[in-house]
């Protein structure tokens, strides 16, 4: 396990929608008895209009899907017997 002695986070977000996060975690891992140092720092930048877009894009193309995606019809009139096209 790793007990957290300091953690901090800092996050911007622009009007352009260019989110930018800094994350520092510093601790102490034990593991079978012994001890270590754990400096983790982390930086994330994404702009987060795009990738709103890119999920809403999922829920868009379902939606077109289920509207106008069928499966195919019988053409064959009935009474009549037709055969499977290959």
């Amino acid at each position: 396990y790793m007990e957290i002695s300091r953690s901090s986070t800092k996050i911007n977000l622009d009007n352009l929608g260019l989110l930018t996060m800094q994350a520092n975690i510093t601790g102490t891992s034990r593991v079978d008895g012994k001890s270590g140092t754990v400096n983790l720092n982390y930086y994330h930048e994404e702009n987060i209009f795009t990738l709103w877009r890119s999920l809403r894009f999922g829920d868009n193309l379902q939606a077109w899907l289920e509207q106008n995606a069928r499966l195919p019809g019988n053409d064959c009139p009935q009474g009549k017997e037709c055969e499977e096209k290959q």
